[in-house]
């Protein structure tokens, strides 16, 4: 069984990346994978990261990371993972089985771990979450010393790590500074109290790129990893490279007299020309935002997409001289096409999202995975 339209991984750009950016920081490179990978597909991902020479990882679900840890055969990076409620009692067990690194993102995460834990066994290594102004997870820098006392005080744990995340590192360095100031107050206090702190992040890939301060041991890059930049700026800036192509067969080509409407509601209407059809839609993740805004490339040039984005399929203006014929490709982005950035901006959105809700139907084909 195949399908007309797939995405193409590029391993070779995914071991580059992983590489500049730890060239370009005095810190350890905690990639991350949560979300498939931002839609790249996960075990393969982790495991050209691993030959990169990546030592920790972070997924966000820790019912995720455990479904790696499980179907990972030999040695595997250590995990970190973040995301669960009080109710994942057996989720919690699994991952002190399997080693992972837990967060704490307040004291209710200590009782659930508490009663999660079997007698006997080895602590769970866990890091501590602060707010320094995100205002999602994590106590507040107010609160830190007391979450760091009841973490320390707590059997069946090891505190071993700290944790914040950013919230302006791409549009506000004084927003970016005070959280920066903050965090560092709350190491400070942990260390003071005894926390053996050995993993203490607040990076993620804005702050590697753009504010050394808040590189403290690690930094967790997750979109930069896949070659698209978090401000949906030119990646190769940064000499990073895109990691995904998406591409799909065209189904059909015909020509058009003027005056013909195109798509659901007849929103445009073209002029004489040759229409194509790409067969995806948004099931598979094409935003309905860039109908008539976003454009593929087909023979090396540029088609804009006319009408309204459907569910299976959308259509483009191939151009009245165009010669192209059913089978042939269309790149709706990466390498050869527009970028990920490009349709974002298309559809008022980010690269981030574009990629990483790509549909469970649009085959990955992993290449280069013997260049890393």
């Amino acid at each position: 069984m195949s399908y007309p339209s797939r995405a193409i991984i590029d391993h070779g750009a995914l071991a580059h990346n992983f590489r500049t950016l730890g060239s370009s920081v005095d810190a350890e490179v905690m990639p991350i994978v949560k979300a498939n990978a931002y839609g790249h597909g996960l075990a393969p991902c982790v495991a050209t990261l691993q030959r990169a020479g990546a030592r920790i990882i972070g997924i966000a679900q820790l019912a995720e990371a455990i479904e790696l840890a499980a179907h990972t055969r030999g040695a595997r990076p250590e995990i970190f993972t973040w995301i669960y409620s009080p109710t994942q009692l057996g989720d919690i067990r699994d991952a002190s089985r399997f080693g992972l690194h837990l967060s704490v993102p307040d004291t209710w995460a200590l009782d659930a771990i508490a009663r999660a834990m079997p007698d006997g066994v080895e602590p769970l290594r866990v890091h501590l979450k602060i707010d320094t102004g995100m205002g999602r997870g994590g106590v507040l820098a107010d609160d830190a010393g007391a979450l760091i006392e009841a973490a320390l005080a707590t059997p069946g744990i090891e505190v071993v790590g700290l944790w914040s995340h950013l919230a302006c590192a791409d549009t506000d360095s004084d927003a970016t500074a005070r959280q920066e100031e903050a965090f560092a107050a709350a190491l400070a206090r942990a260390q003071a109290a005894g926390a053996p702190i050995r993993y203490a992040h607040l990076a993620a890939s804005g702050g590697a790129l753009w504010h050394p301060a808040t590189r403290h041991t690690h930094v967790r890059p997750g979109i930069a990893i896949y070659g698209i930049m978090p401000d949906d700026s030119d990646p190769a800036a940064a000499n990073l490279r895109p990691v995904m192509r998406l591409e799909a067969e065209l189904t059909s080509v015909k020509q058009v007299p003027g005056g013909t409407p195109v798509s659901y509601g007849h929103i445009e209407t073209v002029s004489a020309t040759t229409l194509g059809i790409v067969p995806l839609g948004y099931a598979d993740g094409m935003d309905r935002h860039a109908s008539s805004r976003a454009h593929v490339t087909v023979g090396g040039r540029m088609c804009r997409v006319v009408g309204r984005i459907c569910m299976d399929q959308f259509v483009v203006d191939l151009g009245p001289e165009s010669d192209a014929r059913v089978g042939d490709t269309a790149i709706v982005w990466g390498p050869g096409g527009p970028s990920a950035s490009d349709w974002a901006r298309a559809a008022g959105t980010i690269g981030y999202e574009m990629v990483a809700r790509l549909g469970p139907r649009v085959p990955r084909i992993h290449v280069h995975q013997e260049d890393v």
